[in-house]
Order: C-alpha cells, then structure tokens, then sequence
C-alpha cells in the first residue's frame, strides 16, 4: 500500500494557518513529547511577523485539523493545550469528538496523543505546510 502525500485542501490555504502548524512542528520536532501552549504558540506566531491572538488561533487550528482530517492523520492541534490542565481547550473537543462526555476527555486525549506520536510523516506535513507559509 502506497502511503500519500499530504495535500492541504484549498479551502485550507491560508498563510496564516500555515505559520501555526510550522510553528507547532517545529516544536514537536525539538522535543517529539513536548506539547505547546495556547500562549506560548501565539507569541511564536507573532514573532514571525504575523498578528494572532488566542480566539484567531483556535480558528486556525481548526483550519489545521480538518486538513490533517481530510488527509487521515490525527489531528495535530492536539498538542497545543491550555496551560492550566495540559489539555486542548473545549473547543477541539466540541469540534472533532462532540460525542465525548466532559469527564471522558481526558481518556480521548490520551487516545489522541498515541496516534500523533505513532505517526511518523509529519516531517512531510511540515514541508507542505513550510511552501504555504
């Protein structure tokens, strides 16, 4: 079976949610566990010329996972988490798992990071998402 390559959908071109997603692998790649915060993800953004706040990131981290989504990946805005509790905010949950009760997030996070440490191209992703950027 041939593995395909990443395509980031058309409606999903945007250079702006490009940055983010570079900005969160090339975190992922200094330290394949290490997740990134809300905050920490906006100030990286913005010291890359663009101007994002944290309600413009969660728009553009959705943009992201349902690109991830259209190429059946996991959805790689699972590492950008809340400082307070370590965990993506209500939002991707309400977006990708609606089915989840508030008290089993914590099990389908962790199910989540499996799949996104286990998948080994985003290497591929961060050079499509580098040619947008």
């Amino acid at each position: 079976m041939q593995r395909k390559t990443f395509v980031i959908p058309e409606e999903y071109k945007n250079p702006e949610s490009a940055m983010v997603a570079v900005k969160i692998l090339e975190n992922y790649f200094d330290n394949p566990e290490k997740l990134i915060t809300y905050g920490e993800l906006s100030k990286r953004v913005n010291c890359a010329g663009y101007e994002t706040d944290a309600r413009h990131i969660e728009r553009l981290l959705g943009e992201i996972s349902f690109a991830c989504k259209e190429n059946g990946l996991p959805p790689l805005s699972g590492l950008v988490v809340n400082k307070e509790n370590m965990c993506p905010g209500a939002g991707f949950f309400e977006a990708y798992y609606p089915n989840v009760k508030v008290r089993d997030r914590i099990v389908k996070y962790a199910e989540i990071m499996k799949q996104i440490l286990a998948y080994p191209h985003w290497d591929e992703v961060l050079e499509a998402y580098k040619a947008l950027a």
